[in-house]
């Protein structure tokens, strides 16, 4: 798997702090670990060496990405009107 790029610093502060980028979450992957998530997800946060930015849940799946099970990414992208902890059940 090769990363698509590495976060900026805005980011990767948002990445940390949990808090959404712009109209659209933000998708990283997690290169150790082969999952990509939102932003805003609650699982544990990676090395910021082991993440990789991608702009669509496709292009994070295209490079051999998993969709967490815990933030569900695919479901926060089809409906932007809920956040991802909405989809957790």
């Amino acid at each position: 798997m090769k990363p698509h790029t590495r976060p900026t610093e805005d980011q990767w502060r948002a990445l940390v702090d949990r808090r959404p980028v712009g109209e659209s979450p933000l998708i990283y992957a997690v290169t150790t670990t082969g999952i990509y998530c939102v932003n805003t997800c609650a699982a544990r946060k990676p090395l910021r060496k082991n993440v990789a930015v991608f702009g669509t849940n496709n292009e994070a799946r295209s490079a051999g990405f998993r969709p967490c099970k815990r933030c569900k990414p695919d479901a926060a992208q089809m409906n932007p009107q809920t956040t991802p902890a909405e989809h957790m059940g």
